[in-house]
């Protein structure tokens, strides 16, 4: 029996040796994954901490160089008479401009930019404006003549088409022909 006991003696130690082997090495990983862990965070943190610092400073660019929309009221007017029956045009624009001291500059010769802009529709036919080609040339040539009134030097025909133009874009957001 003595042979039996130390049989049965010998497993059991051998069993707390081995349960002890997987426990310390799997707390071993458990702290490397946790420094790890640790490390990436503390080096994200700084990253993004950069990053939030330049996103906050494009975003105020963003908003700096954000457009302000001008809307203008509707401009009604009798097309140069062709062939057939009178037709009209009922157009609203939206003025695109860069900066919201324009938008308040715009308003202030508001009259004067309606007056141009009945004067300049009511000199075409309906069929010079009924293509796109042709929207794009009577937004272009109200572009023109708004910036022309903003701006002195333009009035004169100087820095003609340049950036220094208020009006960026003139918007048709309705556009009827009857």
């Amino acid at each position: 029996m003595s042979s039996t006991a130390a049989a049965t003696a010998s497993p059991p130690e051998e069993k707390k040796k081995k349960s002890k082997l997987p426990l310390i090495v799997g707390a071993a990983v458990l702290l490397l994954a946790l420094a790890g862990a640790g490390a990436y965070f503390m080096l994200a943190k700084n990253d993004h901490g950069g990053d939030e610092e330049g996103s906050a400073e494009e975003e105020a660019v963003e908003v700096a160089k954000a457009p302000v929309f001008v809307n203008m009221e509707p401009i009604t007017v009798n097309l140069r008479p062709e062939n057939g029956p009178d037709q009209y045009l009922q157009a609203v624009c939206v003025l695109r401009v860069d900066a919201a001291e324009a938008g308040e500059r715009i308003k202030q010769f508001m009259p004067e930019i309606r007056h141009r802009a009945i004067l300049l529709l009511s000199g075409k036919s309906a069929a010079e404006i009924n293509t796109t080609q042709g929207r794009e040339q009577l937004s272009e040539a109200l572009r023109s003549e708004i910036n022309g009134i903003l701006s002195p030097a333009q009035r004169k025909g100087k820095n003609a088409g340049k950036a220094e133009d208020v009006v960026q874009t003139v918007l048709f957001t309705s556009f009827i022909i009857q």
